[in-house]
């Protein structure tokens, strides 16, 4: 009973024992914030909003409704973006392969300016192939083998989704890396969730080290559940996607930044290729294939 007692008091005698500190961090001012793609195939489009701070209460609702976004093609204002929902602007637009874009931002906080940014190869399919999967690892049915021809450049910046469409949207499936190539996000992730940046590495021996693979096709095989495509809909679209380098250094230092302790190490501001605020301008080339499930 005593040592039940001494227990107790114990107890609330640590939960005494509380003591703030006070932090001192360094605070950066409300920037606006740009993600903006510039499609091969049809489109130009940008989402943007304004930062939040790293520490303390934010709104949720941080879209810019009022900014006007133009494309500049060559040193020459090309198309304006409109407003399509809440902090989405978008415009359709078939760009030159040879010419160099920037991105034009006008915000209450300022204008921003891009740097210039080429629209990369477009890869070619070389193979695609469906076979059962045998390993079974979360409840993966199917195993695609794809083969790209993507030039040579160096590093390859590449983006890999799988998934069907529906209502005439696309819709990404969660896919894994499972041999013949790493599909990594800039760091070390798998392509667990489909749908974000990869560049395709080789791992050296340690397993610690990434390199960029140097080759002008690529050959990888990922696996899937086909139950996550709908009965109705037995077609399975794989997109694959060159991109430009201001996407990959974004994605990159985006993974470092997360890997940083708020609470004891200062807030770093992320990779922006704009001369103003935060976010990305960038390009892609993308293809998309259909394979019979």
């Amino acid at each position: 009973m005593r040592i039940g007692i001494f227990n107790v008091l114990l107890f609330f005698f640590i939960l005494s024992c509380d003591t703030n500190v006070d932090f001192e961090g360094k605070e950066y001012p409300t920037e606006p914030v740009v993600y903006a793609h510039l499609n091969a195939d049809s489109t130009v489009e940008a989402r943007i909003s304004y930062s939040a701070p790293v520490r303390g209460e934010f709104a949720s609702n941080r879209e810019i409704n009022d900014a006007k976004v133009v494309l500049i093609e060559n040193g020459k204002d090309s198309i304006r973006l409109k407003l399509i929902s809440e902090g989405k602007y978008q415009a359709s637009y078939i760009p030159d392969l040879e010419s160099h874009y920037k991105l034009w931002v006008k915000t209450d906080y300022g204008s921003m300016l891009s740097s210039t940014v080429q629209i990369p190869v477009k890869p070619s399919e070389l193979s695609s192939s469906l076979e059962p999967y045998q390993k079974g690892f979360y409840n993966y049915t199917d195993l695609l083998r794809t083969k790209w021809e993507v030039g040579r450049q160096k590093p390859q910046f590449l983006k890999l989704q799988v998934g069907y469409a529906d209502s005439k949207q696309f819709q990404s499936i969660r896919i894994t890396s499972v041999e013949d190539a790493l599909i990594s996000a800039c760091g070390g992730f798998d392509a667990s969730d489909g749908g974000k940046l990869y560049f395709i590495g080789d791992v050296s021996m340690n397993g610690q080290r990434y390199e960029c693979i140097e080759s002008d096709s690529l050959e990888m095989s990922v696996a899937f559940n086909r139950d996550s495509v709908p009965e109705g809909n037995r077609d399975l679209l794989v997109k694959f996607a060159t991109t430009s380098p201001q996407y990959h250094e974004f994605e990159a230092q985006l993974i470092d930044y997360r890997a940083i302790d708020l609470f004891f190490e200062e807030p770093v501001p992320p990779y922006t290729n704009f001369d103003n605020g935060y976010g990305y301008f960038a390009a892609f080339n993308e293809v998309t294939i259909s394979l019979n499930l």
